[in-house]
């Protein structure tokens, strides 16, 4: 007889549902996932005169752990796999993945210790992923590389010197010096524009665990905004002759890849807003 209600599950029915679909996790697997925010915890209610508790998960808690053991078998390492349920609370809410889950898969994603401050591994993914993303084609790899060196130190120490960072973007970002940003208005990649994003990256790694609720609320907001702008602008983006390759229709499986990234940027766009003009 079952413990608990049928839409919640034990630890026990957590594995017997993924042995059911041909996975073979472990218990300690459940453990280690909720620690790292894969997985929320677990809601604990007494059974009454003195039996103890009973820690259960949501249905929607087993349909995330199904979908990231069956993504586990894609990726070397977990980093990629807290974008599963930092994407869930973007686009779903606290029905899927709270946020309490989400802060630490995103401490989890961004390389923290448990001195709560980015890794070196963590702040070189970090810089790796940032220029890889936006740099143009025809940039030298010493300069690539130039420029994800200083990103890494800049991430890992928390000191940014712009004016560096804008020398070393410029040659990536702008190799045959047209002075000019690439890409169709409404999503012009330059190095500034880079300079704000990675900033505004950074800003939100040093300050992940004092930013309020309800900037992750603004923030899930603004990232609904941006997917619906961007489902109107695509045909003009897709079009634009010098950077429209980068321009694909949106797909589910990139915006998931891209949740971690995402939601850093949107959380230090909002940090920086609120600082006080020089």
């Amino acid at each position: 007889m079952n413990a608990c209600p049928s839409r919640y599950y034990t630890r026990e029915q957590l594995l017997t549902e993924a042995r059911s679909k041909g996975f073979d996790p472990s218990a300690r697997l459940v453990t280690d996932w909720v620690s790292l925010g894969l997985l929320d915890r677990p809601k604990k209610r007494g059974l009454g005169r003195g039996k103890g508790t009973i820690a259960t998960w949501p249905e929607n808690q087993l349909k995330l752990f199904l979908a990231l053991l069956d993504k586990r078998s894609e990726v070397k390492h977990v980093r990629p796999l807290c974008n599963m349920p930092v994407w869930l609370w973007l686009v779903w809410g606290d029905e899927h993945a709270s946020l309490r889950q989400v802060r630490r898969a995103l401490s989890t994603w961004s390389g923290r210790d448990q001195k709560k401050t980015v890794s070196i591994a963590g702040a070189e993914k970090i810089a790796r992923q940032s220029v890889k993303q936006h740099a143009h084609p025809d940039a030298k790899r010493e300069n690539r590389r130039q420029l994800r060196e200083f990103l890494k130190l800049a991430i890992y120490y928390r000191n940014f010197d712009r004016e560096k960072l804008l020398a070393l973007a410029r040659p990536v970002f702008d190799p045959h010096a047209t002075g000019r940003p690439r890409g169709p208005i409404g999503a012009p990649v330059s190095a500034e524009i880079f300079s704000d994003l990675v900033e505004a990256r950074a800003t939100a790694l040093a300050f992940l665990d004092e930013i309020p609720d309800n900037v992750f609320e603004w923030a899930r907001g603004a990232y609904a905004e941006s997917v619906v702008g961007y489902l109107q602008d695509f045909p003009r983006f897709a079009s634009d002759p010098e950077f429209g390759h980068i321009h694909r229709p949106l797909d589910a499986q990139e915006a998931i890849n891209n949740a971690c990234q995402s939601l850093l940027t949107l959380l230090g766009f909002c940090l920086k807003a609120q600082e006080p003009s020089p």
